[in-house]
């Protein structure tokens, strides 16, 4: 769980599951989709809809939006304790 607090004023509490948190690592390090569904042997639909939860978590609309949330706020870390 990432606090309000410990993200900065106006982001509310995200809570990822590890699924979830296993695509925030690989895309952090610039896998693609296809490349995420073959590391984790389920359908590049399935890393999709994984990643759509993902923006509305982090309500960003792409993936370079997403990384920068993410470095900015340092939520991986935070998140992979």
């Amino acid at each position: 769980m990432i606090s309000s607090q410990a993200m900065g004023a106006g982001i509310s509490e995200i809570h990822f599951t590890k699924r979830e948190l296993e695509l925030l690592a690989l895309i952090m390090e610039g896998s693609s989709n296809e490349e995420i569904a073959q590391m984790l042997m389920i359908s590049t639909e399935t890393v999709k809809r994984y990643i759509h939860n993902i923006y509305q978590k982090l309500e960003v609309k792409n993936r370079v939006q997403a990384v920068k949330k993410i470095k900015e706020n340092h939520l991986i870390r935070r998140c992979l304790l």
